[in-house]
């Protein structure tokens, strides 16, 4: 269920660096977000029609009629929480940098 690397990563201006983000932050945190239980704010590994019907609340029927918008709908998603998760990290890093620099005579 989870994407093989995008073509905008294999086109960056800097490869490496992209597939580097893509296989060690992006794609386990794609995983995690759709496989971890929904107390925990993951989807359970639910199908994807599934997912499409618990987020618009609209019959599963018409999920499995319309899959692809529903596929487009959970990469908005997931890429969404990619982002805002890779913020946080991005923020604690720095914060942890500032900390350790200010300790420092």
């Amino acid at each position: 269920m989870l994407p093989a690397l995008p073509a905008a990563a294999q086109t960056h201006s800097w490869p490496l660096l992209a597939t580097l983000y893509y296989y060690t932050i992006a794609y386990p945190t794609m995983a995690i977000y759709l496989n971890a239980p929904v107390a925990l704010g993951g989807w359970g590994g639910k199908t994807p029609v599934e997912i499409c019907s618990s987020l618009t609340h609209i019959d599963a029927s018409f999920w499995l009629a319309h899959f692809d918008a529903c596929q487009e709908l959970i990469e908005r998603k997931t890429g969404a929480f990619v982002t805002w998760t890779s913020a946080m990290f991005y923020l604690f890093f720095i914060g942890r940098l500032l900390v350790r620099a200010l300790q420092f005579p």
